[in-house]
């Protein structure tokens, strides 16, 4: 049986964005975004371990720098191959398999990236994501790969638009991979909780400032109650 600490989960921050420039260290309540996906994440019960995939660009020394501050570990690679810096990553940590969580998504539900990971060890499936069939809330995306199966689709991985997105071809190709996608009831796709421009950066500045709990408290279920205007 695999152990279950060999699932490591990979945050993918950078400082460019076209739309928000700087979005990964832009302050919410005195804390970076990027704090609020690292302290969901590291109360995950899945994981073997969290790192952020950052590039080596200077841009993103500060993010290395904010890392080094939190006591996360972070590794640098490609900036416009993101793929390449996953492939890198990988190789580097050398786990059997890992989780691809946005640092856009400072409101991600943890038990969705534990549920990947167990879905993951149960050893049917080489991919378990939420993202092939959407039905979860924008910026509540985790996909969980095996090492190997990962490995095999970067090398034939041909077009730019792949690289950029690091898990297109797996859909683009889902018929070469055995894919478990894992659903929301009811449909919440419509629903907006990644941060991509400055409204996004609003509407999460105005749920956290409303939050009474640490942040980390609150799962999809309750954001939505609470926060969104569909009900759960």
């Amino acid at each position: 049986m695999r152990q279950r600490q060999s699932v490591m989960i990979l945050v993918q921050a950078r400082m460019a964005s076209r739309r928000l420039p700087g979005k990964s260290l832009r302050p919410i309540n005195g804390r970076p975004m990027l704090d609020y996906v690292l302290e969901r994440l590291q109360r995950c019960r899945e994981s073997g371990g969290l790192a952020v995939c950052t590039s080596t660009c200077a841009d993103d020394d500060a993010i290395a720098a904010r890392c080094e501050t939190l006591g996360v570990t972070c590794f640098r690679g490609s900036h416009l191959n993101v793929a390449e810096r996953f492939a890198q990553a990988l190789d580097h940590f050398g786990v059997w398999g890992f989780v691809r969580v946005c640092g856009d998504s400072p409101l991600i539900d943890r038990a969705i990236v534990d549920e990947a990971i167990a879905r993951l060890h149960e050893g049917e499936y080489e991919v378990v994501t939420n993202n092939l069939l959407r039905t979860f809330p924008a910026g509540q995306t985790a996909e969980a790969f095996r090492a190997q199966t990962y490995r095999r689709g970067f090398a034939r991985m041909q077009h730019s638009d792949e690289l950029e997105h690091v898990t297109l071809h797996f859909y683009r190709y889902a018929d070469r991979y055995r894919i478990l996608n894992f659903t929301n009831e009811p449909d919440l796709s419509n629903l907006r909780l990644s941060v991509d421009g400055e409204e996004d950066l609003a509407r999460f500045a105005g749920i956290v400032g409303q939050m009474t709990r640490p942040h980390w408290d609150y799962g999809l279920r309750e954001l939505v109650e609470r926060f969104c205007t569909m009900p759960v």
